[in-house]
């Protein structure tokens, strides 16, 4: 903690679920790097119990809470909709598109971006025929169809609750390297999905200074970060 405190001083941003364990690392970051953003997506469907604990954590270590949520949260739309993956691909199709545009849309506003200053999409992308539709139409009614994209999952597989650390992490690893990574194993796209700039094949050479990850998962953990390569 000290390490990153001292390196990105004035640029370091935590994250946290307010589970039990969070409290250790939480505690450091208190005591060493106090000025520290935390960010909490706050998906309406957390027990009683977490949300208690996360007020008491924030007082006692007076911490720099950053609460994020949906404009329509997990908990209002299943109460005005009701469950709509259950309701077949149609249901489906409707949820996911709610919750893959607002968050990239969001994420523009808030870094003050055009989507033509995006030099790179890291998307989600989970191999699911709905789900990858969805996301490729999202992303192109958000940000056109010139911005490549690719997804780093087809070389891990979906590490589940791991991937959106892992994928901000080879974001950050390709802008320094100069590459885009290419989707691993894809050779010809459905043409269900939309017509992107999808990279295939071999990595492509590139000096991207902004890119976007995304990662959209059922409950409410709907998420677009933007990162940008340092000056």
């Amino acid at each position: 903690m000290a390490w990153a405190a001292e390196r990105f001083a004035g640029r370091l941003v935590a994250s946290t679920s307010f589970g039990a364990h969070s409290a250790v690392m939480l505690d450091l970051v208190a005591r060493v790097a106090p000025e520290t953003p935390i960010v909490f997506i706050d998906t309406g469907y957390l027990f009683p119990e977490t949300y208690r604990f996360a007020e008491q954590l924030t007082r006692r270590l007076g911490l720099d809470v950053r609460v994020y949520a949906p404009r329509i949260t997990a908990a209002r739309q299943e109460a005005l909709y009701g469950q709509r993956w259950e309701h077949g691909d149609e249901g489906v199709a409707a949820y996911l598109a709610d919750n893959k545009v607002e968050p990239m849309q969001r994420a523009l506003k808030d870094a003050q971006l055009a989507p033509s200053d995006l030099d790179y999409v890291n998307a989600h992308a989970t191999a699911t025929l709905v789900g990858d539709r969805t996301e490729s139409s999202a992303t192109a009614q958000v940000l056109g169809a010139t911005v490549p994209v690719s997804s780093t999952k087809a070389f891990t597989g979906h590490t589940l609750g791991a991937c959106g650390a892992l994928e901000a992490a080879f974001c950050v690893a390709m802008m320094e390297q100069g590459f885009l990574a290419p989707s691993r194993n894809l050779y010809r796209l459905d043409k269900e999905c939309a017509p992107l700039d999808y990279i295939m094949g071999d990595a492509r050479p590139s000096h991207a200074r902004r890119v976007m990850t995304n990662n959209f998962a059922f409950g409410g953990i709907n998420t677009s970060l933007i990162l940008g390569a340092r000056p």
